[in-house]
């Protein structure tokens, strides 16, 4: 169903290419089977160091396997949260 309707497995995101100006949450399990979690949590974490480009959030679900967050209320809310605040950041300089 996702790969007919989502095109995931055709996507790519390079973080050092994300304008500064553009917000961005990456979300990862832990236990994730499809991919190497911790990689992933290290190269945003090494990007948000020393990368010249936007910051991103990152957000690590211990204890999580792949596609938790569809099946779990309280991720769901916390990726509703966090686009909500980044919302709220580019409302508030859109203002200023």
């Amino acid at each position: 169903f996702l790969r007919r309707h989502f095109s995931w497995f055709n996507s790519e995101l390079w973080l050092d290419e994300i304008p500064v100006n553009v917000q961005v949450a990456v979300c990862v399990a832990e236990n994730d089977e499809i991919l190497n979690a911790f990689k992933v949590q290290q190269e945003v974490l090494m990007h948000n160091e020393f990368g010249d480009s936007a910051q991103v959030k990152l957000v690590y679900w211990e204890g999580a396997g792949h596609a938790r967050c569809i099946t779990s209320l309280r991720k769901w809310r916390e990726i509703r949260n966090i686009m909500l605040e980044q919302e709220a950041e580019i409302k508030k300089v859109k203002s200023m």
